[in-house]
């Protein structure tokens, strides 16, 4: 009897530690939202945004909506990523860090 209560104990603690485990291995992300505007202040629509992350050389595009807007979601969080913005018409820009 003393034994079965003692194995019942210990897969009630292991099953606890594997569940207070479980949430540290969470991934650590962010998002990157903007917009895409002229000089004027106007919304450019339709221009292609690539996230460049220099570290890890991994690229994202997306394109802006009506409004001029992107966003980039679950982004690994870091420090040296690079957003360039281009669309027809316009001269190429890029924002560091």
């Amino acid at each position: 009897m003393r034994t079965r209560t003692l194995r019942f104990a210990l897969a009630v603690l292991v099953a606890t530690l594997i569940c207070l485990v479980q949430p540290l291995r969470a991934d650590v992300t962010g998002a990157i939202l903007g917009t895409v505007s002229d000089p004027s202040g106007a919304a450019v629509p339709s221009a292609k945004v690539t996230l460049h992350n220099a570290d890890t050389g991994q690229e994202r595009s997306t394109t802006t909506d009506a409004t001029g807007a992107y966003e980039f979601l679950a982004v690994p969080v870091g420090d040296n990523y690079i957003i360039e913005a281009e669309a027809q018409g316009f001269q190429k820009s890029s924002q560091s860090n």
